[in-house]
């Protein structure tokens, strides 16, 4: 075989079990050598075979020497997933083989040798495993060298072996027996290796097809961008069908045209909009009618004088939602199972088509909550806080002097006015990072900085309740991308909860360390604790444990699902241990970079 057409093997073999073929030919080579071995001895022994026994004995082991090199290369080639060399793996098995047959067919009596029938048997363990032409030419190859061997043994060049009694003596010289034998053989093995490709050819192609729409179907449904789901969708497809070029157009939402989303290969004019109105015969596909179209195809649609089919395929959804065109140099055939096959492809991109559509319609929504959620609080807020300052005024009696009954009533509606002012204050938190757009605002920020900084502020509130405040940092500078708000955000969250929810002459630790380029922050505290049924809840929006609903402590739930959201943002992760009665303590692991590396991914 030249090197061009082993390639070419190498690049079409695709059989899913390539490691079983592998290990299946080695086993059936020990299992020959053996009977081999075993023939030969009883042969010479027991019925008097005029065979070279050394020579057959040497044939065998030196079949053993290269299936045992075969066998650490295939251990070697699976260990390393290399697919590539398990394919390539088999053609030189197949080389090997062609050449031990050869030899054992010259010491067993060459064109006389009952050994023939065995390249019968390869030729259809070869067609099987070896597509397209390669076959045909293994079989060209046979007939070369035994043609080759036999008029070698002929011309008294290479020695003759007879083993059959009774043969004529110069059998194997007679011109016409040869050329008999050589003819059968020959038309033999070139029929065999039809018969059997025949059969292969279909479900080779079918295997390839299923692999190809599994693949399609993988691809798809791993990424909810539409734009990335309509790219691979064509990508496999025109990997699928080995076509010139294929193309998606999807539906504009006036149902009337159809707008060019998606292209792989080439062959198609780039038109954005084609129309798909009454009458037309994109109108008909969409009516769910796989239409192959060769003479008529539009020309509109068709580059390349070179294409001589091109398939419109409904992509059916929830709706109709647009065709999917594969343009051929071939025309393929219709029938049942590649109209199922091609409309298996087309149903999935519309899938998943479907699921990314929904996935914006939700995105956007979580959107329009978010900014409703900003635009409304922020707009209660205002108001708040001026009615705060003017109950601090009443209260401070600078409007006169207020009675007993008069003051309790304004310091109750001061308490409540203060709870709704932190209500709004963490939704406008959360809502902040909801929208936070980590592509654009995040930047280098100092950890041991913006620990020190929430220390600060809250160990007036510590010393106030008591409380001991500890503080671990490491001496070098640990930094993270995020954005300082969204930092700020989580530790006052972080070490305020602590402080609010451990009571008086308790102990709130608050340390960072880094672990495998991670920043690990870590804040610890005596309170009142968490149920554990509780802890998968946390971070979810206005939740709170139980014991803290029951307790006097006011709270709102929305300031660890401001903490969860921010971390996730930032791509770190947010773990919680706790203890009721014990304390809490709260993990967040941020990636941690150096200076060089900030400034690269800047």
């Amino acid at each position: 075989m030249t090197t061009s057409a082993t390639q070419d093997i190498v690049s079409v073999l695709v059989p899913q079990d390539i490691e079983v073929n592998n290990r299946r030919l080695i086993l059936t080579r020990w299992l020959a050598v053996a009977a081999l071995f075993v023939a030969t001895f009883f042969s010479v022994r027991m019925f008097n075979f005029a065979l070279n026994e050394q020579a057959l004995y040497v044939l065998g082991i030196l079949i053993l020497a290269y299936n045992s090199l075969l066998t650490v290369t295939m251990r070697q080639e699976q260990a390393d997933n290399d697919f590539v060399g398990l394919r390539r793996l088999i053609v030189v098995q197949v080389v090997l083989d062609w050449l031990a047959m050869t030899i054992f067919l010259h010491f067993t009596g060459g064109i006389t040798s009952p050994a023939l029938v065995f390249f019968v048997l390869h030729v259809i363990m070869v067609t099987i495993l070896l597509p397209g032409q390669s076959p045909y030419l293994y079989v060209f190859g046979v007939l070369l060298v035994i043609t080759g061997l036999v008029v070698l043994e002929a011309q008294g060049i290479f020695s003759h072996y007879t083993i059959i009694s009774g043969l004529p003596d110069k059998l194997f010289t007679a011109p016409a027996y040869i050329l008999m034998h050589l003819t059968f053989l020959g038309t033999s093995l070139f029929a065999t290796a039809f018969i059997t490709a025949s059969v292969m050819q279909p479900l080779r192609q079918r295997e390839s097809q299923l692999a190809a729409l599994f693949l399609t179907t993988h691809s798809v449904s791993s990424s909810l961008d539409k734009d990335t789901v309509l790219e691979q969708l064509a990508t496999h497809t025109l990997s699928a069908l080995k076509a010139l070029g294929v193309t998606i157009r999807l539906l504009d939402r006036d149902g009337q045209s159809l707008r060019l989303v998606a292209k792989s290969g080439h062959g198609y004019r780039n038109d954005t909009t084609i129309d798909a109105g009454e009458g037309t015969i994109y109108r008909d596909v969409l009516n769910d009618h796989i239409r192959f179209l060769e003479d008529q195809h539009p020309a509109s649609d068709v580059l390349l004088g070179t294409i001589k089919q091109v398939i419109l395929v409904p992509m059916r959804g929830k709706q109709a939602r647009g065709i999917l065109s594969i343009y051929q140099t071939d025309a393929t055939q219709p029938s049942a199972y590649i109209e199922r096959f091609l409309q298996a492809i087309a149903d999935e991109g519309a899938i998943a088509i479907d699921h990314a559509l929904t996935h914006e319609a939700l995105q956007m929504a979580e959107k329009q909550r978010t900014q409703f959620v900003h635009i409304v609080t922020h707009e209660l807020r205002s108001p708040v806080v001026g009615s705060q300052s003017m109950l601090r005024v009443l209260l401070a009696n600078m409007g006169g002097a207020l009675s007993d009954q008069q003051r309790d009533i304004l310091e109750r509606l001061n308490r409540r006015m203060d709870a709704l002012l932190g209500l709004i204050n963490d939704l406008l938190s959360l809502a902040e990072a909801s929208a936070l757009d980590t592509h654009r605002q995040l930047e280098s920020v100092a950890l041991n900085k913006a620990i020190r900084d929430a220390i600060d502020l809250f160990e007036y509130s510590a010393t106030d309740k008591q409380q001991t405040l500890t503080l671990k940092l490491p001496n070098e500078t640990i930094s993270t991308l995020a954005t300082p708000v969204g930092i700020k955000r989580i530790l006052e969250n972080l070490i305020g909860n602590a402080i609010k929810y451990t009571p008086e002459h308790g102990t709130i630790s608050v340390s960072l360390n880094t672990d495998d380029n991670q920043a690990i922050l870590q804040v610890s505290d005596t309170g009142i604790g968490i149920p554990e049924e509780a802890i998968a809840k946390l971070g979810e929006e206005f939740f709170r444990a139980d014991n803290a609903r029951k307790s006097d402590i006011s709270g709102t739930g929305l300031g660890l699902a401001t903490v969860k959201q921010l971390v996730r943002n930032f791509g770190g992760e947010f773990n919680v241990e706790s203890t009721v009665g014990e304390g809490t303590t709260i993990h967040v692991s941020l990636p941690c970079y150096s200076t060089e590396a900030i400034a690269r991914v800047s």
